[in-house]
């Protein structure tokens, strides 16, 4: 029997290992970017629709902002940590698996749900008006709040969407884990308050405080069970003083 050529690339183990990635990761792309369309359309309905006008410049740059944010941090990691995306994309009270998580997480995205709605009513009732400036630097605040995302899963690749431990996950304490313990949870909470000044709604900071207060939750209960379950974790916490704000708590 003659043996296939290791230099037919049709038949090189290396090359077909290679297509089996490319094929794995054009699945979780395609799945993962699909998956971000569907979240922007569901954003652009939450605002669009309360507010019954298009007629709603705020709307359309905080959305603009939003999506390049979301879609350019995508990308790179896409790219270069497809199992953190891939871990991503199990997110929400469905996938928690404690029962105290379920309830945060269901209290939350009812808090962000009417944080938009709100800002639509806002829109349609005029209930309040800000500044244009305002509305501006609040979506400056808003990249911030990705940038520090995007910063917290360059580090460490185990963010994943649940509360969880991974056999190989160590305790990262550089960079802006020198700064704060949750530095997403930082980053969400500034996207948190911009959001309702950058959708021209005053109002509707009252959402983004009770959001935060299901973040906070969350971040407490995440701290035991990391002290629990993950080494070092505990000695990471006396040398990072900060839970959330750097210099206050």
């Amino acid at each position: 029997m003659q043996a296939w050529p290791i230099e037919n690339k049709r038949y090189n183990p290396v090359c077909i290992i290679n297509m089996l990635e490319l094929t794995i990761m054009s699945s979780l792309a395609k799945k993962t970017l699909s998956n971000t369309l569907l979240f922007f359309l569901g954003l652009a309905l939450l605002i669009f629709l309360p507010s019954m006008t298009l007629n709603f410049w705020q709307g359309w740059v905080y959305l603009s902002v939003f999506y390049i944010c979301v879609v350019l941090i995508t990308i790179y990691f896409l790219k270069t940590d497809p199992k953190l995306m891939e871990s991503r994309l199990k997110a929400g009270p469905t996938a928690e698996k404690e029962i105290e998580q379920k309830k945060i997480q269901t209290f939350t995205a009812i808090c962000l749900l009417l944080l938009f709605v709100s800002c639509g009513l806002n829109q349609l009732y005029q209930w309040n008006s800000l500044n244009p400036i305002i509305n501006l630097f609040a979506n400056l605040f808003l990249i911030v709040g990705f940038a520090i995302v995007f910063l917290t899963f360059k580090i460490n690749s185990h963010t994943s969407a649940v509360i969880e431990v991974d056999k190989n996950q160590k305790v990262i304490s550089t960079g802006v884990y020198s700064l704060v313990r949750h530095p997403m949870y930082l980053g969400a909470v500034l996207i948190l308050v911009a959001t309702p000044l950058a959708l021209n709604s005053l109002y509707s900071l009252f959402f983004s405080f009770a959001g935060i207060y299901g973040v906070i939750l969350r971040l407490i209960a995440e701290e035991k069970y990391l002290t629990k379950n993950l080494s070092g974790y505990q000695g990471f916490c006396k040398k990072t003083r900060y839970h959330l704000i750097p210099f206050v708590w």
